[in-house]
């Protein structure tokens, strides 16, 4: 099932207004939001690699407890 949500990316300051179309809770296209009031459909290079950042290996996807680390670039 596809699904189209809009939303504002939060990696830097200039909050890029998204419409982000998802299928079976994964991206399958980000875009700009054309309705948003200060980007007006305009995204950064960090807004349009969500996906990079989502589904990449390094990914943290539960807390540390201070003894372990971030797993390491082999």
């Amino acid at each position: 099932m596809t699904t189209v949500d809009t939303t504002a990316c939060i990696l830097c300051s200039r909050n890029c207004g998204l419409s982000v179309e998802l299928e079976d809770n994964q991206f399958k296209k980000i875009k700009g939001d054309k309705n948003h009031p200060l980007t007006h459909g305009y995204i950064c290079q960090k807004a349009a690699r969500l996906e990079h950042y989502q589904n990449n290996g390094d990914r943290l996807t539960s807390p540390c407890n201070g003894r372990q680390m971030a797993p390491s670039r082999k």
